[in-house]
């Protein structure tokens, strides 16, 4: 007697379709502006801080023995274009010749995934606390990330290779209106809008 578990030849039965088991929102990129192409890589900025209020009471009749400038707290920004890279390959055979359950066109299914996963990487830079650094041949430019630029302080570090002897710009600017708490609602209030919505 042939049993069911004896017979040579069965196809295997495959749905036909994929299912993508994972979230891929991306609530930062899709909030945030989009400038205009970059004309170089590198663009310089220049960015004001009032000074802190101060007991002012100035005695009538006193002449002026003290004076502030109010350029002392301009200081110069720049930032720098992140290239994010991710890279698809589907040889010869597994694009032309081979017949997988779901997919019509191998590539043609990498290419979009692949670029979803890139938005990803750019939203988990966006949102963390990734400082900037400056190209130097084995690490990439790096742009700074929200949990920097609005932490109490922060200050530009130079490039991530120890033994480079090219120092960046260093600048120190105090960013008092937001905390860490700030930072973690305007990440619940993200959450809270984007939560329900579709992929």
């Amino acid at each position: 007697m042939l049993l069911e578990k004896n017979v040579v030849g069965k196809k295997t039965d495959w749905a036909n379709y994929i299912t993508l088991a994972d979230e891929h929102e991306t609530p930062l990129l899709r909030v945030l502006p989009k400038g205009p192409k970059p004309v170089n890589v590198v663009r310089h900025y220049q960015a004001d801080t009032y000074n802190a209020p101060a007991p002012n009471a100035w005695p009538e009749g006193k002449d002026w023995d003290a004076f502030k400038t109010s350029g002392a707290n301009r200081a110069e920004l720049v930032s720098r274009v992140q290239w994010f890279v991710q890279t698809a390959a589907v040889g010869k055979l597994a694009q032309d010749v081979t017949d997988t359950a779901g997919i019509s066109d191998e590539l043609s299914h990498e290419i979009p995934k692949k670029m979803t996963e890139m938005a990803r990487e750019m939203e988990c830079a966006a949102g963390s606390d990734q400082v900037a650094y400056a190209d130097h041949g084995q690490t990439g430019n790096t742009f700074r990330g929200i949990g920097k630029w609005i932490s109490s302080s922060w200050t530009e570090v130079s490039s991530p290779s120890s033994s480079s002897s090219k120092s960046c710009t260093r600048m120190s600017i105090l960013f008092s209106f937001l905390c860490n708490d700030g930072y973690s609602d305007i990440l619940y209030i993200f959450y809270k809008l984007f939560r329900n919505c579709g992929n």
